[in-house]
């Protein structure tokens, strides 16, 4: 998507772009990263699929490490998308909040800076603004809306998926914070 720009053979580190892909939402610092971690984004989607059966997400499939449609070419382009129930997001959100708990170190900060990409950001979650969330993520196509999964500090774990907008996607995310 172009957010931050990188070139190939271009480095910068992991920290910085952990926290790109998670504040500022950038698909090129996941690509890094799964081309960093598993040699190319294909074996490290093939690991993504395979470490979800392990934790039972079952109406999950990847087909790319950065959420966004992929358009297959020929005679008729198909769109193929990544895949992901409320569910399995709620499933994922509980045991990285569990067992990496200082993630919402990142996912909390209003604002960072990634002085080797040489670029700074407002976090892409406004509830980290509007009403002190912690996390977790922000995404969008055309085919899913608006979605956030989003934390608290007290645990409280949030999910809204295919808002219209993220007016209205941070609305129902504070009410589902608020209610009981």
């Amino acid at each position: 998507d172009g957010l931050i720009t990188m070139a190939e053979g271009q480095t910068a580190p992991v920290s910085e772009l952990i926290t790109g892909m998670l504040v500022a939402s950038s698909n090129e610092c996941a690509l890094a990263l799964a081309e960093h971690v598993a040699g190319s984004e294909e074996s490290f989607v093939k690991a993504m699929n395979y470490r979800a059966a392990e934790l039972g997400l079952t109406g999950s499939e990847f087909i790319n490490c950065n959420g966004l449609p992929k358009v297959s070419a020929g005679t008729i382009p198909v769109k193929r998308q990544n895949k992901m129930t409320a569910e399995d997001l709620f499933i994922l959100a509980s045991y990285i909040l569990n067992s990496f708990p200082d993630i919402t170190n990142i996912t909390s900060q209003q604002f960072a800076s990634m002085k080797s990409l040489d670029y700074t950001t407002a976090n892409s979650n406004p509830l980290v603004f509007n009403i002190g969330a912690t996390g977790l993520k922000t995404g969008s196509t055309i085919a899913s809306g608006q979605c956030v999964v989003a934390c608290d500090e007290s645990g409280k774990v949030v999910i809204v998926l295919g808002a219209e907008d993220g007016a209205i996607r941070g609305r129902a995310a504070e009410l589902l914070f608020k209610a009981k």
